[in-house]
């Protein structure tokens, strides 16, 4: 006898409970397997972020102490001028005042617009850092050559902030005025002065 013909002769109202039991047993075991299954994923989701999080822990560690080291050198800098707004207007007055110590009249600077350095253009360009370059010409009077030189040293010593000297000419000037004419040696130079974005400005804003 095929399997038909038993099912046809099955009298299913005499079932009717348990085929109504079998579907519940079903719909719950379906239930279970979806609860199961939605668990587990969020389960696994759960140890993911966890974890993450003991990385991200371990990170703020090191970072903990690596700035616990390295917060008084970058603090030492930063009363340097290296690091923070570029200090335009104490370049200035260090200038003027060099030029009235060392007797050199006639000291003229022009100080352009600072902007970030550029790859493959500027030297001190670095990929991980923010370093701005402010341009300035300085014009001046000199008595011989040996001013130049005292009047560099001594703005490395005093200027907040680092600078390079990209060209300097000198020549001697066919004509003087009255009380410059042990000042006919004319100096032009070209500097560049380089300052590091201070990433601690942005650590107290929310």
């Amino acid at each position: 006898m095929r399997v038909r013909d038993l099912l046809e002769e099955v009298q299913w109202r005499d079932h009717t409970f348990t085929l109504v039991r079998l579907a519940g047993a079903m719909i719950i075991l379906g239930a279970s397997l979806w609860y199961y299954f939605d668990r587990k994923s969020e389960l696994n989701n759960t140890k993911a972020a966890y974890d993450g999080q003991l990385f991200a822990n371990d990170e703020a560690e090191l970072f903990r102490y690596m700035l616990q080291e390295d917060l008084p050198s970058y603090r030492h800098r930063q009363s340097l001028g290296y690091i923070g707004e570029p200090q335009r207007l104490q370049w200035v007055e260090t200038l003027r005042a060099l030029g009235s110590s060392y007797n050199i009249p006639g000291i003229e600077f022009t100080l352009e617009s600072t902007a970030a350095t550029e790859e493959n253009v500027d030297p001190y360009w670095h990929p991980e850092l923010s370093v701005m370059v402010t341009p300035m010409k300085i014009t001046m009077r000199l008595g011989h050559e040996g001013d130049l030189y005292r009047m560099f040293n001594s703005l490395s010593d005093n200027a907040k902030g680092l600078y390079s000297v990209e060209e300097c000419k000198l020549r001697w000037l066919d004509t003087y005025s009255e009380g410059l004419e042990f000042s006919r040696l004319r100096g032009d130079c070209e500097l560049l002065w380089y300052t590091v974005q201070d990433i601690t400005s942005r650590w107290d804003t929310p």
